[in-house]
């Protein structure tokens, strides 16, 4: 006697017969549809991470590269670092974290990765939160010049008649002028020349010279320049007096004085600049000396009305802003004090004051470094 065995049931036959075709019909679909996907784009996919309290600290890139036999255009670095990395939220605070994944088309599926930092080499100029370094100033910080000068010269002794000439001479100069730092400087000033006027004619010897410290601020470009200062100054006026009728004289005023000045330029292109000086010099310790057959020395009054002018213009004439022309009309108002002369000497018991206008230009050539 033997069992049939039990016959198993299709469980398509509880499936309305008349659906079956379905089935087939959206495999055929579905593939159809994800080959053509992967046929006519590809995918790049990025993840960064953005940290709100700091600047980005993971990227990663993957992106397709195209086949041999499909013409695909290059990748513009910049055109994609504009549109994507910039339009991120870097400083979003809400979001602390924020991942993004972008998609483009172009290429197959054949990927590679892609580091930042070589992607942001060549576009280091374009990042928003890269800062730019500081221009360079076109002035060197040192300098040393040596040069010229001619002067008109009109002298005004009070209750006398006046004298006029020209002088003539040489001066030197370094000075160590760094921008938003100490500034240091020494002058040297030399010239002499003949006076006539109606009493007589003098000659005169003029020697200056002044030391110099202070501090230079510069504005954000670098261009425009502006020092304050102080020093101590000395000034030597020698005068070779011949009158009309009478002995000759010589008179030697030596002055110490405290400069307070103000100096700016203006750096106009890489090799030219202007500029103009003023500096104001109180005397503090004048003395006067009169050569007859005895010799004396007598303290003078004080002046404080005592000023110099500058306009300097200065034309570097290499690249490199090393060599250096610098043509400097000026104006200078001085006085020597009055004094009460010794009776014994026989000479008049009182010594006028001196009142000196200059009119002149020095010409320098300097080395900066």
């Amino acid at each position: 006697m033997g069992h049939k065995k039990a016959k198993k049931k299709n469980p398509l036959n509880k499936i309305n017969k008349d659906y079956l075709f379905l089935i087939p019909t959206f495999f055929v679909v579905s593939f159809s549809y994800f080959h053509d996907k992967n046929k006519n784009s590809s995918f790049v996919t990025k993840s960064m991470t953005y940290n709100s309290d700091s600047s980005i600290s993971k990227y990663t890139e993957k992106k397709s590269l195209p086949c041999k036999n499909e013409k695909t255009p290059p990748i513009n670095q910049k055109e994609f670092i504009n549109t994507y990395l910039y339009a991120s939220p870097v400083n979003n605070k809400k979001n602390k974290t924020k991942n993004l994944s972008i998609n483009s088309s172009g290429f197959d599926s054949c990927t590679t990765k892609i580091n930042h930092s070589e992607l942001l080499a060549d576009n280091s100029s374009d990042i928003a939160f890269q800062k730019k370094p500081l221009p360079e100033s076109p002035q060197l910080p040192s300098a040393l010049q040596v040069g010229g000068n001619y002067t008109h010269i009109n002298l005004n002794p009070d209750g006398e008649s006046s004298f006029h000439g020209n002088l003539g001479g040489l001066q030197g100069s370094y000075i160590y002028r760094p921008v938003n730092n100490l500034y240091a400087g020494v002058t040297l000033n030399w010239s002499q020349g003949n006076m006539t006027g109606i009493s007589g004619s003098r000659f005169l010897l003029y020697i200056d010279t002044q030391e110099r410290i202070g501090y230079t601020f510069a504005s954000e470009e670098k261009k425009w320049l502006m020092t304050i200062f102080s020093g101590l100054g000395y000034r030597h006026m020698g005068h070779h007096v011949k009158p009309s009728t009478g002995e000759a004289l010589r008179y030697g005023y030596n002055e110490i004085y405290v400069p307070v000045g103000l100096l700016s330029s203006y750096a106009c292109s890489s090799w030219f600049s202007w500029g103009i000086g003023l500096t104001w010099m109180p005397q503090v310790f004048p003395t006067v000396s009169i050569s007859t057959k005895k010799d004396s020395n007598w303290s003078l009054s004080y002046k404080l009305a005592n000023f110099y002018v500058e306009l300097p213009m200065t034309f570097a004439v290499t690249k490199k802003r090393n060599f250096l022309i610098t043509f400097n009309p000026f104006y200078q108002k001085w006085n020597d004090g009055y004094t009460t002369a010794t009776p014994l000497l026989g000479l008049s018991s009182t010594l006028t004051s001196n009142n000196y206008n200059f009119w002149g230009a020095d010409l320098n050539l300097g080395y900066a470094f």
